[in-house]
Order: C-alpha cells, then sequence, then structure tokens
C-alpha cells in the first residue's frame, strides 16, 4: 500500500522529539523516522535541552528529514514537549523519545490509512527492549483507570491541546498520563485503537525509575472525579494502591483507610511497611 492509494487526504505528522545529550542514542531514533513510507508528510521538532554534546551534528546527518531543530534550556521533558506542541504545523502530533525508534517503515502509514478524520486520538501498542513484551493493547476505563497509556503509542490532534490544556510541568513522568485519563473519560474525544505495534522503546528510562508525587498527590481527585459511575468504587482505589505503597505520610495513610474500607485491605500493609521497615533497617543496622 502506498499514500497515493490511501481512500482519505493524508494529514501531516508532527514528530516531536525532547532530547539532552542524545547523541549516542538519536541516531536511530532518526533513522525509523526517515524510512517511513509516509516521510513527505512528516515534520520532526527536535525540542532540545542545550545539549553539550554533538546532538546538532547527528541531526546534520539527515537533510532527507523535515526538521525544526531548537536548542535552549528547558523545565524538563513536558516542557519540552509543550513548546513542541506550539511550534507544531501538523494536524496530529506524536511524542517519541531520544532512545525510541518506529517499529517498521508503514507504522505511519498504516495508522493514517483508517478513517483518522472522525477521531481525535489514534493509538497501537509498543514493544519494550528489554523486557521483550508488547504493550497494551486496547484501553477501556477500568484498563486506562488502573494503567497509563505509553505516549509512543499516541497520535493526537493538535486542537486538544488548546481545548484541555498542555501537559503540567510540575510532574515529573506522569503529566502525560494525567491528561490521557482526562481526554480518554471526555465525552466529546473520540478515541481509535489501531491493532498495530508503533514503537519499541526502552524500559528503563526516567519514567520507569521515578515517582510522580505531583501526579500521585492529585489522583484520587482526578480518578474520582473522571471515573465515579463509571467504575466501581474498589477498581478506582486500587488504581491509588501505588501511591501508598511508594510514599509514606499522614495523607496516604488516609487514603489507605479508603481503599481499604472500598475492599483492598492489602493498602494498610503497604503503608504500615513503611515505618516497619525503617526499624527493620535500623535493627540490621545496630545488630
Amino acid at each position: 500500500m502506498h499514500i497515493e492509494e490511501l481512500m482519505l487526504p493524508p494529514p501531516l505528522v508532527s514528530i516531536i522529539i525532547p532530547t539532552y545529550n542524545s547523541a549516542i542514542t538519536l541516531e536511530k531514533t532518526l533513522q525509523s523516522i526517515l524510512d517511513q513510507s509516509y516521510i513527505a508528510l512528516i515534520e520532526c521538532l527536535i525540542m532540545d535541552g542545550g545539549s553539550n554534546d554533538n546532538t546538532s551534528a547527528i541531526i546534520s546527518k539527515f537533510q532527507g528529514l523535515n526538521i525544526n531543530f531548537s536548542s535552549e534550556s528547558d523545565n524538563g521533558i513536558y516542557d519540552a514537549m509543550n513548546k513542541g506542541i506550539r511550534k507544531a504545523k501538523g494536524e496530529f502530533v506524536y511524542f517519541i523519545g531520544s532512545d525510541d525508534r518506529l517499529y517498521d517503515p508503514q507504522v505511519i502509514e498504516k495508522v493514517f490509512s483508517n478513517d483518522y478524520k472522525n477521531y481525535d486520538v489514534l493509538y497501537g501498542s509498543v514493544y519494550n527492549e528489554e523486557l521483550k513484551i508488547t504493550y497494551d493493547g486496547e484501553f477501556d476505563d477500568e484498563k486506562i483507570c488502573l494503567q497509563p497509556i505509553c505516549h509512543q503509542s499516541t497520535f493526537y490532534r493538535k486542537t486538544l491541546f488548546n481545548e484541555f490544556g498542555y501537559y503540567n510541568t510540575s510532574m515529573k513522568v506522569s503529566a502525560d498520563a494525567y491528561l490521557d485519563k482526562i481526554l480518554f473519560t471526555a465525552p466529546n474525544v473520540k478515541w481509535l485503537y489501531v491493532n498495530q505495534i508503533i514503537a519499541s522503546y526502552s524500559g528503563t528510562g526516567l519514567s520507569a525509575n521515578t515517582f510522580d508525587l505531583v501526579y500521585w498527590s492529585g489522583a484520587e481527585k482526578l480518578l474520582t472525579s473522571r471515573f465515579k459511575g463509571k467504575l466501581p468504587n474498589k477498581t478506582i482505589y486500587k488504581a491509588l494502591l501505588p501511591y501508598v505503597r511508594w510514599h509514606f505520610s499522614g495523607r496516604t495513610f488516609l487514603t489507605a483507610i479508603k481503599i481499604a474500607w472500598h475492599g483492598n485491605p492489602i493498602s494498610l500493609k503497604y503503608w504500615l511497611n513503611h515505618p516497619f521497615g525503617y526499624f527493620r533497617r535500623l535493627y540490621k543496622r545496630l545488630f
């Protein structure tokens, strides 16, 4: 299948790549974009945080790509992504890490061979190179309440960000998960699952190793406001278990009680493990 055979006029897709000292991995990312059969309808925005390696030299190799390269200090990955959205000229925007790659040369053509004009978000799956697993198929209300959609699998209509807001830059790694839950439950936003692997990504990056306290501190309000009446309370509060498990505070104690009240008493065990774990470690040091 070639672009000229598509039933609908293709969109311009803006691929946004946040980078910082990414010269070692960026080349494979850009090559996977250059290899796309859809290349004439792609722009690539590289939002660099002021790298001091040879990132710019790597970029100069890719003369066949429509690249907009900007290098300046930023306030983290979501600030870079927001800057890319504002610069993007595409009907849809897509975010990929500087150590990830599009899965095969027909990925974007396959996605947009669907009736995309009737949808606001198109998404597929991703392949985790470290774990050798595919994540994670089609989502429904319960699934997105309990886990995030990978942003490397998702194409967003750019106008959504004007309507629902940009990424919250105070969040370290979960601003995309936060916004996705809002978009998924918004009655006027139409999602389409495309049964394709969109990207191959690294499972050992920042998001895999960072607890986003800003996100989790507001998660109860987010989940109850978006899923109340759609899902059982037990499911909604089950989604808050990571907050209790990884953060020790008075607020998480209250959250643990609510989770237990809604049928999941393991939350209290998680919370109590924090102080008991501290004393166990202290005992081992002393004796």
